[in-house]
């Protein structure tokens, strides 16, 4: 699977990046893979970004809009060289919870 995603992440291009920021109402889908990078990152969303976009309650899509995908070249960069060796229990944590979620 790390190989696999590590193909994919290489054949994004940062305009796809700015696709998905630009978007207005995110899918669940998107706001799903906005939220598990923003754990990956160890970025919060703020409290006035709660309920900003439709299916984004929790406010990281915003999150990630301002934090990540504002600067597409930069987390193409920080996706590919992550230390995948030593994720922090607690990023573990939050992301089995939500791979483990219905």
């Amino acid at each position: 699977m790390l190989a696999e995603a590590t193909r994919v992440l290489n054949e994004l291009k940062k305009d796809d990046l700015y696709s998905v920021a630009a978007v207005k109402a995110p899918t669940p889908n998107v706001v799903l893979c906005m939220e598990l990078s923003c754990h990956m990152f160890s970025l919060k969303p703020e409290k006035k970004h709660l309920n900003k976009y439709p299916n984004d309650v929790s406010g990281f899509f915003e999150c990630a809009r301002l934090n990540l995908l504002s600067n597409p070249t930069q987390f193409l960069k920080n996706m590919i060289s992550f230390d995948k060796e030593n994720i922090g229990d607690k990023v573990v944590k939050n992301v089995n919870a939500i791979f483990n979620s219905p």
